[in-house]
């Protein structure tokens, strides 16, 4: 059986990110197109939004640059955890809801406004020479 479990994703932050406990944690919005029969143009969009976590040193490499809007390409491991307690008003039953995040391991930021790829190609240079990506 194969391990694999790599995550590759590309979206927009919903808001700045914010560091908590030594980690950087942020939400990005990932957009994905399905055929459909019963729109004009034959297609439509989904939006998901997906919870991001950075390791310290590399969420303090990058923490100033994930602000709202801005576009990230990322690579990471999906996990899940037992989120929040939440309490049934049917059953009265509490329970905890699970939450996914994604363990981020590769990171690229163009900001919001960007008027060129130059400013994303920069940063991603400055990471990989600090040995944030591969």
């Amino acid at each position: 059986m194969n391990n694999l479990n790599n995550v590759v994703l590309e979206g927009h932050l919903y808001r700045d990110a914010n560091e908590h406990n030594d980690r950087v944690y942020f939400k990005i919005a990932v957009n994905r197109s399905y055929r459909d029969s019963n729109s004009e143009s034959g297609w439509s969009q989904v939006t998901s939004d997906v919870n991001c976590r950075l390791p310290s040193k590399l969420g303090k490499a990058v923490a100033d640059k994930l602000t709202k809007g801005s576009h990230v390409k990322l690579v990471g491991v999906l996990n899940t955890y037992a989120g929040n307690e939440v309490k049934d008003v049917k059953s009265g039953k509490t329970y905890r809801q699970p939450m996914t995040i994604i363990d981020v391991a590769q990171i690229g930021v163009t900001q919001k406004g960007s008027k060129s790829q130059d400013q994303s190609e920069e940063h991603t240079s400055e990471l990989q020479s600090r040995g944030h990506l591969v």
